[in-house]
């Protein structure tokens, strides 16, 4: 495998940013909203970026393990090699080939990855190979687990292999602390605390007419809750909240009852769901905590539902205990319900003259996360890592 892997090492490209000037970037993380949002971001101060896959994200790639074969992987041969790579590094050769021929064919200095530590066996391949190539890693969801085991397991292997990362990009200063508790406990590693802010173009153009139907909240969380983790059940949440007249919108899936204050939508693309996002009253951030044997993820993770409200300039719903990485994110946004129960927050949606002045709130402060007024922290981040 050794020399399968050596095989793709293609000289390395000479080029090498000059000290306060320019630098060519990359991102690893499979083209998405993440990828065409960062690709917007830098278009604004005239960098391209250059998309690269993961191992997992391209098919061509998700089922080839990098071994000269006449037969098809099993499934546990495929596993096992992707355990393998995990922790050593990434060993199909077909996809180290293609990500180290786009960076070399494009001179890249860095490669900024997204958006969790699934990534770190294909960032470990390319330190390998392009140890000039600087490596950051946008962390934001950290851990994925929802039990000690699975967070545990998460966090040794993100300690162990942080060594191939020149940086840090995390959305909180409450991953931080928890990365340097459970992680990094005392290593030095450059850190950007840069919260997710969306480009301009996905903020809503016009603004929907006011849902007629009163009071209403939005939910943009999975509903599919017999393929999802047991965290993204929330069924009898928002039984609750029917049961006390607030109307609830979410997602299309099997499984539901037809109730007169049930109403359902189809996926809508990320530009589309932020003008439909602002005829309510308010967007539920909710995850089903009393699922779950560990709750780290839910406080140090700021989720792509809780951005896509807040650039859609909608007031914010959430329990008030717990998700401390998200009410971090909210701190320059009040126009934000804090609710005890399903009681609370159907009282607090009726009262129409608050609801009514908090839209107007949060219509005006939506504005200050737009993405291109936040940038000049991430350019200089990348450019003092690519620097050293």
């Amino acid at each position: 495998m050794q020399g399968l892997i050596a095989e793709t090492a293609i000289a390395s490209s000479t080029k090498s940013a000059t000290p306060g000037g320019s630098f060519s970037i990359g991102y690893l993380g499979g083209k998405s909203d993440h990828w065409e949002n960062i690709t917007r971001l830098m278009a604004s101060v005239d960098k391209p970026v250059v998309a690269l896959p993961t191992s997992t994200s391209s098919p061509e790639f998700r089922h080839t393990p990098g071994v000269l074969s006449w037969k098809p992987a099993s499934t546990l041969h495929r596993k096992g090699t992707r355990i393998l790579g995990q922790l050593h590094g990434t060993r199909n050769g077909n996809y180290v080939r293609t990500v180290l021929e786009l960076i070399d064919t494009h001179g890249l200095d860095c490669v900024v990855a997204y958006w969790s530590t699934e990534m770190l066996g294909d960032l470990m391949a390319i330190k390998k190979l392009r140890p000039r190539v600087k490596l950051i890693l946008n962390l934001l969801c950290h851990p994925m687990g929802l039990s000690k085991m699975k967070v545990r397991l998460q966090n040794w292997h993100f300690r162990r292999s942080v060594g191939c990362l020149d940086g840090l990009i995390m959305p909180s200063q409450t991953m931080r602390g928890y990365l340097e508790k459970n992680v990094l406990r005392g290593r030095n590693m450059p850190i950007l605390i840069w919260p997710p802010f969306y480009s301009q173009h996905f903020f809503p153009k016009h603004r929907s007419a006011p849902c007629e139907l009163t009071p209403n909240l939005l939910f943009l969380g999975r509903m599919d809750f017999y393929r999802a983790q047991p965290s993204d059940d929330v069924r009898g949440f928002i039984e609750e909240l029917l049961d006390r007249g607030v109307h609830v919108y979410h997602c299309e899936a099997k499984g539901y009852a037809p109730r007169p204050n049930r109403h359902t939508f189809t996926y809508l693309p990320l530009p589309q769901a932020e003008e439909f996002a602002t005829a309510f009253d308010a967007s539920l951030i909710l995850y089903n905590l009393k699922a779950c044997r560990k709750k780290d993820r839910f406080e140090a993770t700021v989720f792509d539902r809780l951005v896509a409200s807040v650039t859609a300039g909608i007031p914010i719903a959430i329990p008030a205990e717990g998700y401390a990485a998200s009410k971090e994110y909210l701190r320059e946004y009040p126009a934000v319900i804090e609710f005890a129960s399903a009681d609370d927050l159907a009282k607090r949606l009726g009262d129409r003259p608050a609801m009514a002045r908090m839209r107007i709130v949060a219509a005006e402060k939506s504005a200050g996360y737009i993405g291109e007024r936040r940038l000049n922290p991430l350019i200089d981040f990348v450019q003092c890592i690519v620097a050293q």
